[in-house]
């Protein structure tokens, strides 16, 4: 029985062909029954076309398509029990269009040609990892305190992504729906971002609404300081094809800063762009800021810098 069966309470067309098949090798059998002896002899003597079942399509997992990406997000759990009753149905309000179900213990979908693949782990994440990030999250202060002692966690993870922005919203979607239902659930984690369940479900729920994106569970911005002034970068900006962002020394307040690193991030995000370096972005009446492309400070590789904050 698929997962479209089981919880959803209707068949893909893959099983609704299987069971059609079913139906006609059985009423072929009530025919050979009733038949006279040398009409059932006859018909034995046709070699047996027949054969069992597989597994249903859905099952099959594909290899990662060069050129794609791969999306991976780790829902945090008190306790590594599972409980799944209410994720069909929220499965089915935020995707209606996907297939899949539960097989060998991990939760597979599909929706259009991404896939994502969800595996349930005792323990937490290794080396301290979470409990070390947990202490950078400006949006959640008491992400350190609320994840403390963790003993599960769900690997949540999207292939065959070719558009981010896409990849992005079926990744959300499902954790959203694995959280629904989930009160051991403690947290939604992407290195280095952690988010609470129901500011997660929050956000998420702006895609069933009027389609804004949830630019907050995608992009991290991460502040800092020094004697020169405050700093910060993004996380999660190369999801979309574009270099991270960096501020550097601004004497701005880390609010204004947040924000402006975080308008940017959403702008870009929203509108596919993808800086070069040169540009110049509007802030105020009669003042803009520039951007810069060149070695990352904070971060790895290069990042866009914006000037003029």
């Amino acid at each position: 029985m698929s997962f479209l069966t089981k919880w959803f309470g209707k068949k893909d067309k893959n099983e609704q062909e299987r069971e059609e098949t079913r139906s006609v090798q059985a009423d072929r059998e009530r025919q050979e029954q009733t038949a006279p002896a040398s009409d059932r002899a006859d018909r034995n003597a046709e070699p047996d076309r027949s054969a069992a079942d597989g597994p249903p399509d859905w099952t099959h997992i594909p290899q990662q398509r060069p050129g794609t990406k791969v999306l991976t997000r780790y829902i945090l759990l008190r306790s590594p029990e599972l409980e799944l009753g209410q994720f069909a149905q929220a499965l089915r309000e935020r995707e209606p269009n996907s297939r899949g179900g539960v097989h060998e213990a991990r939760i597979i979908v599909h929706v259009r040609d991404m896939t994502v693949v969800a595996d349930a782990a005792v323990g937490p994440l290794p080396n301290g990892e979470v409990e070390q990030n947990a202490k950078y999250n400006v949006m959640w202060p008491n992400a350190e305190e609320a994840i403390q002692g963790y003993g599960g966690h769900i690997r949540v993870t999207a292939i065959n992504v070719e558009d981010g922005v896409e990849g992005h919203k079926l990744l959300t979607n499902v954790v959203a729906a694995l959280l629904s239902g989930m009160p051991n659930a403690l947290a939604v984690y992407s290195a280095p971002m952690l988010v609470s369940p129901a500011a997660y479900l929050s956000s998420a729920d702006m895609l069933k609404g009027d389609g804004t994106l949830p630019i907050n569970l995608w992009v991290f911005v991460g502040l800092y300081g020094s004697e020169q002034g405050g700093s910060a970068y993004t996380h999660g900006m190369q999801d979309f094809g574009g270099d991270e962002l960096e501020l550097l020394n601004t004497q701005r307040s880390p609010s204004e800063t947040f924000e402006l690193m975080f308008s940017i991030a959403a702008y870009s995000i929203d509108r596919r762009l993808h800086f070069q370096g040169g540009e110049n972005i509007a802030f105020k009446e009669g003042q803009s800021l520039e951007l810069e492309r060149s070695p990352g400070a904070a971060l790895g590789g290069t990042t866009m810098k914006i000037k003029g904050f």
